[in-house]
């Protein structure tokens, strides 16, 4: 017999976990693009400097 607590608990933890998976990804991909336009406008300030 396991406790009710217990199911909840593993519920919630399974539910983040499939949140994690899911959002990092996208952060990733966010973080990803932010550099990469960082990385651009740097270069075109360097060149037009």
């Amino acid at each position: 017999m396991v406790s009710p607590s217990f199911l909840y608990i593993s519920r919630i933890e399974t539910r983040r976990q499939r949140i994690a998976t899911a959002v990092s990804p996208c952060t990733m991909l966010i973080f990803y693009r932010e550099t990469l336009l960082y990385r651009i406008t740097w270069m075109l300030s360097a060149v037009y400097a």
